[in-house]
């Protein structure tokens, strides 16, 4: 019965301390918001680099704890395949109409 009643206050001394969760959270706040820039960016240059770099830091948000990490991973995916296709149609449309 004591073993119980102290892991109970030691329980007690953890939950105290609600600062922690958000001190993790708001550490992987700047993960998450490199994230989007990256994903945002992937949709005009170099869409590979920065949709992987945009995934990596979802991933990163997500294991530190932060809930914006797998809509980070999964925007990311979707703007590297839309930057993707849309450079290889601007590509096509380039060289069709240009010459070059």
């Amino acid at each position: 019965m004591i073993i119980i009643f102290l892991g109970d206050a030691f329980m007690g001394q953890i939950t105290q301390f609600p600062d922690f969760q958000g001190k993790l959270a708001r550490s992987a706040r700047g993960y998450i918001t490199i994230g989007w820039i990256c994903a945002v960016i992937s949709l005009i240059f170099y869409p590979v680099i920065f949709g992987l770099l945009g995934i990596v830091m979802g991933i990163i948000g997500n294991k530190k704890g932060h809930k914006g990490g797998r809509i980070v991973i999964i925007a990311s995916i979707i703007m590297m395949v839309i930057g993707i296709l849309a450079g290889a149609i601007l590509n096509t449309y380039l060289r069709m109409f240009i010459g070059a």
